[in-house]
């Protein structure tokens, strides 16, 4: 019988580099749907299952942004258009959601990972968006 160490060693070392595929918001990274269909089949060959959940917890995340505004276009004395701009600042405070991972052994041994999920708002596609960019990087967390 293997034990979590062998087979977890076993696991890691039968993935590959993940290339990242998909370009936006500046940078590049792997959806999440091809991630997990490099990883699943290596985690059950390996006697490995993933969990991922996500849950509210105690308190409140709240951070302050600031973005540029244009709050209106004036024509001055000479009827040139000018732009009178500013900064938008704003306060969020929304609930504390986490997603909480782990990667599971037949043995019942695990490795677990709570990740925060920072949300603008509480409408589900935004927690959506929050949840699958945490199941992400959890999944490279877990697998070192």
């Amino acid at each position: 019988m293997t034990t979590f160490f062998e087979d977890y060693t076993k696991l890691i070392n039968s993935i590959d580099a993940i290339g990242k595929t998909k370009e936006g918001y500046g940078y590049t990274y792997l959806e999440l749907t091809p991630l997990l269909d490099i990883v699943m089949p290596k985690l059950t060959e390996n006697n490995f299952i993933l969990v991922q959940t996500t849950r509210q917890v105690e308190g409140v995340f709240t951070r302050d942004t600031e973005e540029p505004a244009i709050y209106e276009k004036k024509i001055d004395k000479d009827h040139k258009e000018r732009i009178v701009e500013g900064v938008c600042r704003k306060h969020i405070e929304t609930p504390a959601y986490v997603l909480h991972s782990e990667l599971i052994h037949k043995s019942g041994e695990k490795i677990e990972c709570d990740m925060p999920m920072y949300v603008d708002d509480i409408d589900p596609q935004a927690i959506g968006s929050a949840e699958t960019y945490m199941r992400r990087y959890s999944i490279y967390t877990l697998l070192n």
